[in-house]
């Protein structure tokens, strides 16, 4: 297969190195050349990938499937140039900002049958996957009640190369806030309890990163299940948390990502607490490298991912969802 990667930020060049590492070596790559200039002049030099300025001129190149890999904001108008062009496509998370020329890029994708993944890389993390067994597994954990879910990490470090000011996290005209940066959560959620019906949300540019977009949001969600929950993100904490709880009628799931363990503690005190590690030799770029693994599987085989594009329209309505709830302050019903 060939490869296009659009975009060389930071998921950019992890995406050229997973392909790499997998075998994968008919790449190319589109950029606009607007990024951080010493970041990317380093992975450049290292790897010497054969890059264009022109997108039109990278799909000349004809490329089997593209890595949507750029801005937020730009993600479906890339997507949409790739696809009628005949790429498979996987899209990093979320699929865009806006709803502005995702239908015709669903229809695009529909018309020629293209293969598509929404790249919520935690769908392949060992614990989320046995959260998602046990909760298949109605004698063990009994029926969802509720929920409570917190992603925090402070923005600052995260891209020590550049002024965080400049990253796409915090403008909104590349589709940077929260809610867009850090929708995870609202995947994961969704893919773990199903489809979601009411949303409430409060929050914003409350801390003292001096940026446009909200960096603080507190989220209820309400599920067609029935199951209730809430959601904490924000761009301020240090150390970083990242938990979830969820409570059953016979006992509660508790995750602790940086603690690496998921439990299971029962009700009845006479059952014995399930605790699962993560496996030796994990690492977070582990989940990465199954998604580019498991998405190459699909294409070859002409097979629905994991987190097919229908999937990611669903998400993409919560999160765009929240977005307006935080601007009115507002119940909305999805």
């Amino acid at each position: 297969m060939k490869f296009l990667i659009c975009g060389l930020g930071s998921i950019g060049q992890r995406h050229f190195r997973n392909l790499k590492s997998l075998g994968e070596d008919d790449i190319v790559v589109f950029r606009t050349g607007k990024g951080s200039a010493d970041f990317v002049e380093r992975f450049v030099n290292e790897y010497k990938p054969t890059i264009f300025t022109d997108l039109a001129e990278s799909l000349a190149a004809k490329p089997d499937a593209a890595f949507i890999a750029n801005p937020t904001s730009r993600h479906t108008g890339a997507a949409l140039v790739a696809a009628r062009a005949g790429c498979h496509l996987f899209i990093e998370k979320p699929i865009a900002d806006s709803w502005d020329g995702v239908v015709e890029l669903e229809t695009e994708i529909k018309q020629r049958d293209l293969v598509t993944y929404i790249a919520y890389n935690l769908r392949f993390h060992p614990l989320l996957v046995k959260i998602k067994q046990w909760l298949e597994d109605k004698e063990l954990i009994g029926r969802v009640v509720s929920f409570h879910a917190e992603m925090a990490e402070r923005v600052t470090d995260w891209h020590p190369w550049e002024d965080y000011h400049a990253s796409y996290a915090c403008r909104r005209d590349l589709g940077g806030g929260v809610v867009l940066t850090q929708s995870h959560e609202f995947d994961y959620l969704y893919w773990l309890l199903g489809a979601v019906s009411q949303v409430y949300a409060i929050g914003g540019s409350l801390g003292d990163l001096g940026i446009e977009v909200e960096d603080v949001a507190k989220v209820i969600m309400k599920f067609t299940s029935g199951v209730t929950g809430s959601l904490d993100i924000d761009y301020l904490k240090r150390p970083p948390k990242r938990s979830l709880e969820i409570v059953t009628t016979k006992g509660r799931i508790f995750w602790d990502y940086f603690g690496k363990t998921v439990s299971f503690i029962p009700l009845d005190p006479k059952e014995s607490k399930l605790v699962v590690d993560e496996p030796d030799g994990f690492e977070r770029n582990s989940t990465f490298l199954e998604e580019t693994r498991s998405f190459i599987k699909c294409v070859q085989g002409r097979t629905l991912t994991i987190n097919p594009l229908e999937q990611g329209l669903e998400v993409l309505k919560v999160i765009l969802s929240v977005k307006e709830s935080l601007e009115t302050e507002r119940l909305l019903t999805l």
